[in-house]
């Protein structure tokens, strides 16, 4: 708070994804979220398509019942939110 009031940045660290980091990031945290992740409008950050870059990983996960891709979007299925970390691991 001093330093705000001094009028300097408070920001001590700052960390610069890479484009990889950035996907793998925007993955599980969308999928953390009901509606999951949107094929049609994925973050600007994430760059590529997710569908493609993912394409063995997603079947993969599918099959085993941890995720459900529609057209538009990708969801953890109620497994896949009990085993979420070991979903989130395959985008590390």
């Amino acid at each position: 708070m001093a330093l705000v009031d001094a009028g300097s940045s408070p920001v001590v660290e700052t960390v610069t994804l890479q484009p990889e980091d950035a996907r793998a990031e925007s993955l599980f945290l969308g999928l953390r979220l009901v509606r999951g992740v949107s094929f049609r409008a994925p973050p600007a950050r994430v760059g590529g398509a997710l569908r493609e870059l993912y394409a063995n990983d997603f079947n993969r996960l599918a099959d085993a019942g941890l995720i459900e891709l529609t057209d538009d979007t990708l969801k953890l299925t109620g497994a896949g939110a009990l085993l979420s970390n070991e979903v989130f691991t395959t985008f590390l």
